[in-house]
């Protein structure tokens, strides 16, 4: 009998009873992510966002106030969008920056920017696990977007030709990133079912939702606006290309002779720097600018004036009238 039993009970020590999960050792989701090294933040919230908020406030106004003493005339909406681009340089290049060379020792580290990405991880999680994907888009963020933000800032605070090109890159720069970071998370929950994102509303709505959204209203208007910029500047270059090439075939290659001006005394007035063959009026600055344009075909920067020029046969002369506006 005591053989039977033994081969009853044999075996029953090893069987493999289930295991529980082990409890985590940190906060993130997808739960039982792996992050090495894990170290809970010693800072509270309110001292991290203060900090953050603190420095970049500074950083911002100082060069705001820079950018006013340098050029006076700046208008709000441009200092407005100078602001906001100085902001993303700042963000880009310290804040993201340390992330993509400290991305291995983020979890483990007390330092502030560290602990400030240890609390937004807590709604995307593949901060704190080097991530490919964030590794990528991140680099290139901080190498290349960073730099073109500060170009913008420096071109807005200087109103240069270039600054609606260069916004228009950067706008397009940062709808695309913007929507390659929310549609690889969506679209790993949609077929996976795993979130990098904690489910309550501060870390999914306010953290990953609304810290990311202003990336994709401010870039869409700024890019709309510019757009709407660079095409009435070319339509009014065309139009006056189609202008002065109307004028110089009625006219035929002739001389216009201008009508001869004359002093209290009788006497003719020679006038200078003017163009022969043209009659024409507006200030001194407004004939330098014309004559220029004659001279090179108008061939001028197009997000730097809009011209728009109208010709009209007055006593068998043309009259050339030019305005500029900037924009």
């Amino acid at each position: 009998m005591s053989g039977w039993r033994s081969w009853l009970t044999y075996g029953i020590g090893e069987i493999a009873t289930p295991t529980l999960p082990p409890e985590p050792t940190h906060p993130y989701h997808p739960l039982g992510v792996d992050i090495p090294a894990y170290e809970e933040n010693v800072a509270p919230v309110p001292v991290l966002l203060a900090a953050l908020g603190g420095t970049l406030g500074f950083a911002v106004l100082s060069a705001a106030l820079v950018a006013r003493k340098y050029n006076p005339g700046l208008s709000a909406s441009g200092l407005a969008v100078f602001c906001w681009f100085v902001m993303n340089a700042c963000l880009h290049c310290v804040f993201e920056g340390y992330f993509v060379l400290n991305h291995e020792t983020v979890a483990s580290s007390q330092s502030l920017l560290a602990q400030l990405w240890k609390e937004y991880a807590l709604s995307d999680s593949r901060y704190l696990t080097s991530d490919f994907f964030m590794l990528s888009v991140e680099s290139i963020t901080v190498f290349f977007w960073g730099p073109l933000c500060l170009a913008n800032a420096i071109a807005t605070a200087r109103n240069s030709p270039s600054r609606h090109a260069l916004r228009i890159i950067a706008c397009v720069a940062h709808l695309y990133g913007v929507a390659l970071y929310y549609a690889t998370n969506q679209c790993e929950f949609y077929f996976t079912g795993r979130s990098h994102s904690r489910p309550e509303f501060i870390y999914f709505w306010v953290y990953y939702v609304g810290f990311n959204l202003p990336w994709a209203i401010v870039p869409a208007f700024l890019l709309l606006d510019s757009a709407k910029t660079v095409t009435r500047a070319m339509k009014a270059l065309d139009k006056a290309d189609a202008t002065l090439s109307s004028h110089r075939l009625r006219t035929n290659g002739d001389v216009v002779p201008e009508p001869k001006i004359r002093d209290e005394h009788g006497i003719v007035v020679q006038r200078r720097n003017r163009l022969p063959g043209v009659a024409y009026k507006g200030s001194a600055r407004l004939q330098k600018i014309l004559s220029w344009i004659l001279s090179s075909a108008v061939r001028t920067t197009a997000a730097e004036a809009t011209c728009s020029v109208l010709s009209d046969a007055i006593d068998g002369s043309s009259t050339l009238y030019l305005f500029t506006h900037e924009v």
